[in-house]
């Protein structure tokens, strides 16, 4: 089982956009259309997918070992499921904030209680001093594996930046988005690719994903949905005792 995200002091603005969505958490019934799993998720490849394991310590990134991905979900997995998250680009103002709003609400809430908590990223050797600072101050320390042949991506949509709505979108709220970086003080760089896009996927119990988020570039990450979509899982597992 993964470990869990050590409790610290989180910037002012993630921890109030946390808990603001977490109360919009209150009037919702169940997750939006938003949280559900996307079509291009296929359990299969996604299994058979070769992933590294890395070590990142504040001097190295190394990789350990390639297992299986089916592995390292069961390896991952909590008494009520697993959380992955795809990294676009770890060097990404954007990606920094989404890792800092999880590790916040896996530290400061009892929202991943029962969840391994882990990261995909897609490639090392190109910038690991950027990839030590980002387990290290957005990611906590939680486990990360690099997905060389890109299957979390593929099940994602393969989607990225440029693509016409997500560059629409980019452009017309660049202002805001990055007003909530400031606020939020995280750094970025431009040494990766950063243009394919990333997002979560949730696994029960047995290692099947059950619920995805593909990721909208300059989008808050959504608390509110991916909370409700966590409790559906946590009532699955009650109901089986």
């Amino acid at each position: 089982m993964a470990s869990s995200c050590s409790r610290r002091v989180f910037p002012e603005a993630v921890v109030e956009s946390v808990q603001r969505q977490l109360e919009q958490r209150a009037t919702a019934a169940a997750p939006s259309s938003r949280m559900l799993l996307a079509p291009t998720v296929n359990p299969t490849a996604l299994n058979d997918a070769a992933m590294v394991q890395l070590r990142i310590t504040k001097d190295s990134v190394s990789e350990i070992d390639v297992l299986r991905s089916r592995e390292m979900i069961r390896e991952q997995l909590g008494n009520t499921g697993a959380f992955a998250s795809s990294f676009a680009d770890q060097d990404d103002s954007c990606v920094g904030s989404t890792a800092l709003t999880l590790s916040a609400l896996a530290a400061d809430t009892n929202s991943l209680e029962g969840f391994g908590l882990f990261g995909v990223v897609k490639e090392t050797g190109i910038d690991d001093e950027g990839l030590m600072e980002f387990s290290q101050k957005y990611f906590l320390d939680a486990p990360l594996f690099c997905d060389k042949s890109f299957a979390f991506y593929q099940a994602l949509g393969d989607r990225r930046a440029t693509d016409l709505p997500a560059l629409w979108s980019m452009m017309t709220g660049v202002f805001s988005w990055i007003s909530r970086i400031q606020e939020k003080n995280i750094s970025g760089n431009t040494k990766g690719e950063g243009l394919l896009k990333g997002g979560l996927i949730l696994f029960d119990t047995k290692g099947k994903p059950r619920y995805s988020y593909q990721e909208e570039t300059g989008e808050d990450l959504p608390v509110a949905d991916i909370v409700a979509a966590l409790e559906v899982l946590k009532i699955g597992v009650d109901a089986d005792k």
